[in-house]
């Protein structure tokens, strides 16, 4: 499909992979060593959350400012090791990410783009 692996994360918990398409998509699919319960949980088999990602770090701030004024609950900005990201659930508990990447995370996307153009 043209996606490039870009970045790799790895933690004692838990694996990221983060690919990326010419077109600028990027999909991050991540693992996790700890067992599922009897209910929804992102550490098991299937969905573990979505991430959307905003142009950078002022766009992220602009976002938290607009949850707010909601009422919608949220995480506020935190720093992660891919960068900066807001964090909220959905109605059925889905962590949903609003995320602005960290250094150098676009400089194997800018490889990818001139590798396929």
């Amino acid at each position: 499909m043209g996606f490039v692996q870009v970045a790799l994360t790895e933690k004692n918990e838990w694996t990221t992979w983060h690919m990326a398409h010419p077109s600028g998509l990027v999909v991050s699919l991540m693992t996790h060593q700890i067992h599922a319960s009897d209910r929804f949980d992102e550490h098991a088999i299937g969905l573990d959350h979505l991430a959307l990602r905003v142009k950078d770090r002022r766009t992220l701030e602009e976002w938290a400012e607009h949850l707010n004024r909601l009422g919608i609950v949220n995480s506020g900005v935190q720093e992660e090791s891919g960068g900066a990201l807001i964090v909220l659930r959905d109605p059925d508990n889905i962590q949903i990410e609003v995320w602005a990447p960290g250094p150098g995370f676009d400089e194997g996307l800018e490889t990818l783009r001139a590798t396929y153009g």
